[in-house]
């Protein structure tokens, strides 16, 4: 699939798939990842990222921890 049938699958600029690629932008959004997982039909954010079966998703590590210390700091 060529950058910019994949882009236009996925919803997403072409600019913005080629830094990801490229690793200029090196955390994008979780909201990304999921919609380029399913532009290559894929089973997991982790095969998209290369990540070895059966490990915890760094990406989901850091949206969680991020999730939750965002939520702890609001409390008055």
């Amino acid at each position: 699939m060529s950058l910019r049938e994949a882009a236009r699958v996925a919803g997403i600029g072409r600019t913005l798939l080629s830094e990801i690629e490229r690793q200029d932008r090196p955390d994008p959004q979780l909201s990304v990842l999921l919609k380029l997982q399913y532009a290559y039909g894929l089973r997991s954010i982790e095969e998209l990222l290369g990540e070895p079966p059966g490990q915890p998703s760094r990406v989901l590590a850091a949206t969680y921890v991020t999730a939750a210390t965002t939520d702890s700091g609001d409390t008055e």
